[in-house]
């Protein structure tokens, strides 16, 4: 949730809910476009580009559930940083 700062000019965002927002988005995003490349061959560049920065991650089941796994990783990650930086502008 957001909450304002005293002092402040803007509203704070919770780093641990964007993160988390940010992971369940990318990594259920990643996990379903291996299962659609795997059963249809619908976006195999972009499983194959992913595929070379998460080991891995590939148009299978088991490529689809480390997609996962690494997405809300990086996500998380990615998510508390933008919230993190977003909060010390303040």
């Amino acid at each position: 949730m957001a909450t304002k700062k005293k002092g402040c000019s803007h509203e704070q965002l919770c780093p641990k809910c964007l993160g988390l927002a940010f992971g369940l988005v990318w990594g259920i995003g990643l996990f379903l476009t291996a299962l659609l490349d795997s059963s249809t061959g619908w976006a195999s560049t972009f499983v194959g580009s992913i595929g070379s920065a998460y080991i891995g991650y590939g148009p299978s089941a088991f490529g689809g559930l480390l997609g996962l796994v690494y997405g809300f990783i990086d996500g998380f990650i990615g998510g508390y940083l933008i919230a993190w930086i977003y909060n010390k502008k303040c």
